[in-house]
């Protein structure tokens, strides 16, 4: 078990643990979360961050009851592969998936068709097999499909083709295969649905991305969900579908999973880290989602914990500074008890003050210059496959 310390600095490979005679249960996992706390000092820490695995989430919840102020965060990129795991399972995604591999698999698998493709129709592309135990390879199959549909087309017209599958000393079996390979390659209907399913898809894939980079996201990750959970809800009111696959009924399906996955990614610190951060604070639509009841529930529930835990008030200490808090946001920006929470949460990964940034007056009559943070572009698909097939290369190279 990896111990990792991050902060705005970056990642700190604290230790290692070696569970290789141990049953890794939830008991076992917070003692040495715990020890990890009791070195650094518990008013230091966040959240404590770990994949799904139901081992950590009992971890996560036994650790909290120790210092309650310290959330149990699951690993988005992880909850969001898992979402994927299970669009995967859905039977009318699954036919499409299965089509395609069926083919690409023929194709790769024979030394004279992927030849064939290579040299004669690809311009220098490779179809992508997907990997066995990621969905999200998947959608990298059908979107590299989907871009090379046309030269697939060609091949299987030529005349190359032709001789090579109609062969009579090839095996029937192959030639057989290399027939319901054309079929499907020629079917528009076919084609229609991996448009879809990919345009379906990119949302997903492409935030999974996001989150899994070295990039600042904490803020963003409830504001992005949401964005995507509307997306896939409402994606049969699309003008770019081209099939039929994509219903009301199918989106509720994608609704209803995506719902399922939801918990086990965000939680009162995404929300808060939102409710906080200024771009959304200034930007008129943002702010008004950020002032939805359940969202405030989420941040007096955090504010509470972190005067609890960290600033260790007493009752009528906390009474006080909630009502402060809360003027404080009414009022907007300059606020210095609100700073001091947005820093304990937003410098886990910005750094809050630079000599550049604007100035404001705080209450107090003070004037600092505060960071206008950095805002990634969000990456578009294509981006993303291009990186991903990048590695993927790097990776095989010899």
């Amino acid at each position: 078990m990896n111990m990792l310390h991050i902060n705005r600095h970056g990642e700190l490979a604290h230790r290692h643990v070696d569970g290789s005679n141990e049953t890794k249960s939830d008991v076992w996992i917070a003692e040495h979360i715990t020890k990890d706390i009791e070195e650094r000092g518990p008013p230091n820490f966040l959240q404590f961050v770990a994949d799904n695995a139901s081992a950590n989430i009992l971890a996560g919840k036994l650790v909290r009851e120790r210092y309650p102020h310290i959330i149990f965060g699951g690993c988005v990129a992880h909850g969001l592969d898992l979402l994927m795991e299970d669009i995967g399972k859905l039977p009318w995604v699954k036919e499409v998936v299965n089509d395609c591999k069926k083919f690409i698999k023929f194709i790769k698998n024979h030394h004279m068709t992927n030849a064939m493709f290579l040299d004669f129709f690809s311009n220098g592309a490779t179809l992508l097999k997907p990997a066995a135990t990621r969905f999200a390879t998947n959608v990298i199959m059908l979107d590299r499909a989907w871009t090379l549909s046309s030269s697939l087309r060609r091949m299987v017209i030529s005349d190359r083709w032709i001789s090579w599958a109609n062969d009579p000393q090839r095996p029937p079996q192959t030639r057989t295969d290399a027939r319901e390979a054309k079929e499907t390659i020629l079917d528009e209907r076919f084609w229609d649905k991996v448009h879809d399913i990919v345009m379906m898809m990119e949302k997903i894939f492409v935030l999974m991305r996001q989150v899994d980079s070295h990039k600042d996201f904490l803020d963003r990750v409830f504001w992005e969900s949401w964005e995507c959970q509307d997306i896939l809800k409402n994606l049969h009111k699309s003008t770019e579908l081209r099939s039929n696959i994509i219903t009301p009924s199918s989106c509720d399906e994608l609704f209803l999973l995506f719902r399922h996955r939801w918990n086990s990614w965000t939680n009162i610190i995404h929300t808060t880290a939102m409710l906080l951060n200024t771009a959304y604070l200034f930007d008129e639509e943002r702010q008004e989602f950020s002032y939805h009841s359940f969202i405030m529930r989420d941040f007096q529930e955090y504010v509470t914990l972190f005067a609890k835990g960290v600033l260790q008030y007493s009752r009528e200490e906390l009474v006080q500074y909630l009502h402060n808090v809360d003027k404080e946001l009414d009022a907007g920006r300059g606020a210095p008890k609100l700073r001091v929470i947005a820093m304990n949460i937003l410098g886990l990964t910005y750094d809050v003050l630079q000599e550049n940034g604007p100035e404001i007056a705080l209450s107090n009559g003070d004037r600092v210059r505060v960071k206008t943070w950095d805002w990634t572009e969000p990456v578009s698909a294509k981006e993303v496959l291009e990186d991903t097939l990048q590695a993927r290369t790097m990776r095989n190279a010899p």
